[in-house]
């Protein structure tokens, strides 16, 4: 019975041994700057690699698999590109002690766990009482990652994303397509589709599927904020006056406020769509144009994104 006890046992370990190895790999992407992810230092695939933040390169040592402990609320995470494990440096419990890779011994320097930190992201808290921590809250590729007291920071803050779902925001980004909107009388005509034209000057810019919304952009965009120019990207417009893109809020406007910085990309049923946290803001025909949408957003910066007729908008536009 001992013996049909013990190869039980056995042949459990190995299940859930092959059940871990199964398990997909994430990317860990800082709050910080959400181009910046948990990597070792250099890429290394050695013992004692220190940890850092890096810009994410597709690398296995920038890819991580969450391993169940023998205690239910914590875990190892596990570098794809070893058989590592992150852990506090010689066990300590004190701050600013380095994170570093190291063979797994089961110690409470190597138990994580995860603490919901809002908008998708989580602290990592490790059993020894501190926080996985971006050293000095430094938003630079190949900084330190250390421990800290909680501290509630974006340095604490990390979001964990499949690892074929990963994506690098570009750094540069230039918006073209311009329009000059010529000053004129502002009027709503009919076309022969059934549909209205918004029109400056007798040239038509803008078409909405009813009165009521051509009437509305209209209101918005030349009575209030009297735009003399406007570009577009995808179905986005961004409007501008005076050689700067449109910021004062007008009476009402349809708008979501949102922060550039955590904005991530996701494909979901075979559309490219941008987040904020849990709200989709957008869909895109690419990855490509996402994330160059994303880098356009964060270079103006662009804080509130507007429509006109939702849920099916027939205008789409942003302001700082």
């Amino acid at each position: 019975m001992k013996n049909v006890k013990k190869q039980l046992l056995i042949l459990a370990a190995i299940f859930i041994s092959l059940s871990i190895n199964a398990q997909d790999a994430f990317i860990i992407r800082s709050a910080i700057n959400n181009s910046l992810v948990l990597s070792t230092e250099n890429n290394s695939k050695n013992i004692r690699a220190n940890v850092q933040v890096k810009t994410y390169g597709h690398k296995k040592t920038q890819q991580w698999i969450v391993v169940p402990s023998d205690e239910r609320r914590y875990f190892y995470l596990k570098s794809k590109a070893s058989d590592y494990v992150l852990d506090v440096k010689n066990g300590s419990s004190d701050i600013r002690t380095p994170v570093w890779m190291y063979a797994r011994n089961n110690s409470d320097a190597q138990k994580w766990q995860k603490i919901p930190a809002g908008n998708g992201y989580y602290y990592l808290k490790s059993k020894l009482g501190t926080y996985l921590d971006v050293k000095g809250g430094t938003d630079q590729s190949g900084t330190p990652v250390w421990t800290y007291s909680s501290n509630r920071s974006n340095a604490q803050r990390w979001k964990f994303e499949p690892a074929d779902q990963s994506y690098t925001v570009p750094s540069r980004c230039t918006l073209g397509n311009c329009i000059e909107v010529q000053r004129g009388i502002i009027s709503i005509a009919r076309n022969s589709s059934g549909k209205y034209d918004v029109l400056s000057a007798g040239e038509k810019h803008f078409t909405a599927p009813s009165y009521e919304e051509a009437q509305k952009i209209k209101e918005i965009l030349f009575d209030w904020y009297k735009i003399d120019k406007y570009c577009s990207f995808e179905n986005v417009i961004f409007p501008y006056r005076s050689e700067s893109i449109i910021t004062a809020g007008a009476i009402g406007e349809d708008c979501i406020p949102f922060n550039a910085s955590n904005l991530t990309v996701q494909k979901r049923n075979g559309k490219w769509i941008i987040k904020d946290g849990n709200n989709l803001l957008l869909e895109a025909s690419s990855k490509e144009n996402a994330l160059k949408m994303i880098c356009l957003f964060r270079k103006f910066p662009i804080r509130q994104i507007c429509y006109v007729g939702r849920p099916d908008p027939s205008l789409i536009y942003v302001r700082k």
